[in-house]
């Protein structure tokens, strides 16, 4: 009992308020007890034929697992393997020695918080031999002894999930057989399983065979579907990227264009500029003064021949004359 024990007294041990972690061995006695007055009939060797003894329990465990699984059930007594070989230690821990210490606090959160502890414990034993059921199949004497008295390290969340699962499988196919007068294998055609079920009434995933063929046929059509979208949206893609790069190279060519015809402009606007300076482009009349008989055009730089030495030429012939 010292696994029931220790796991106790570490999350009660290791309570964010310090108040309590302070009372953590207290506490974990009676804790203790009281899980003890509720597996009291698992130790009382007068009760182990009673539903609520060891072996009740181990062969209501037997049961389940034969009812959902009859093929792993039968290699396992094939083998000469009982139940009792690896279900005691099960049972009597509350599976706190097939676990790490994290994945026992999980699953005693939801053992705990279960209105049927027993009922939950029995099916989370059954989840865990379905879990290896592939390994065990393959295996001799040895080898599935040790994997049920060792059991392989797996998520203790989907663990859960599975069992939870199969629980609620189990309870729609009864109802349906009961209250709703189908058979066996006409609530198996109607009810659908949930994801999580490993094996139910000797049916992988617990779907009948028309179900499963059902099921594979819709999976292909949606795989199906599923690339010819991505063909759809790959082509669409390329449709999209070629036009792109229409719209870019048509982009590209009017500014080359453009460009060029600024140059071009540009070019003649120089040429203009010459062209004033050599007077071949159209002159504007200006105003025309007298010096000394002469006229000379009196105008901008640009449109007048006349340097400034032979207006300084004119300007002195033109003294001179007054002069004389």
């Amino acid at each position: 009992m010292n696994e029931i024990v220790g796991t106790l007294y570490y999350v009660l041990a290791n309570d964010f308020h310090e108040e309590w972690a302070d009372h953590a061995e207290a506490d974990t006695y009676i804790l203790f007890n009281i899980i003890m007055s509720e597996m009291r009939d698992i130790f009382v060797a007068d009760l182990d034929t009673a539903a609520t003894g060891i072996v009740g329990r181990i062969e209501n465990m037997q049961n389940l697992l034969h009812l959902h699984d009859p093929q792993v059930k039968g290699h396992l007594d094939d083998m000469g393997i009982d139940a009792s070989f690896y279900a005691v230690r099960w049972l009597t821990t509350l599976l706190s020695r097939e676990f790490l210490l994290p994945d026992t606090i999980r699953l005693w959160d939801s053992m705990f918080a279960s209105t049927h502890k027993e009922n939950f414990l029995r099916y989370v034993c059954v989840t865990m031999v379905l879990k290896i059921r592939d390994h065990l199949l393959k295996a001799d004497f040895a080898t599935c002894l040790q994997l049920l008295q060792k059991y392989p390290s797996s998520s203790m969340d989907d663990l859960l999930d599975c069992s939870r699962a199969l629980w609620i499988y189990e309870s729609q196919i009864t109802m349906a057989c009961l209250k709703g007068g189908l058979t066996l294998h006409q609530a198996l055609q109607a009810v659908p399983p949930p994801d999580k079920v490993l094996m139910a009434f000797g049916l992988r995933d617990g779907m009948a065979l028309t179900n499963r063929e059902q099921l594979e046929k819709a999976r292909a059509r949606a795989k199906e579907a599923v690339k010819n979208n991505a063909d759809r949206a790959r082509q669409g893609m390329q449709s999209l990227s070629s036009a792109g790069q229409g719209i870019l190279g048509g982009a590209r060519r009017f500014i080359r264009g453009r460009m060029q015809q600024n140059s071009i402009n540009s070019e003649d606007d120089q040429g203009g500029d010459a062209g004033a300076d050599s007077g071949n482009p159209q002159r504007t009349p200006f105003r025309n003064f007298s010096f000394g008989g002469r006229t000379v055009s009196a105008g901008a730089a640009e449109e007048s021949q006349t340097t400034a030495a032979e207006g300084m030429e004119m300007a002195r012939s033109h003294s001179d004359s007054e002069t004389v």
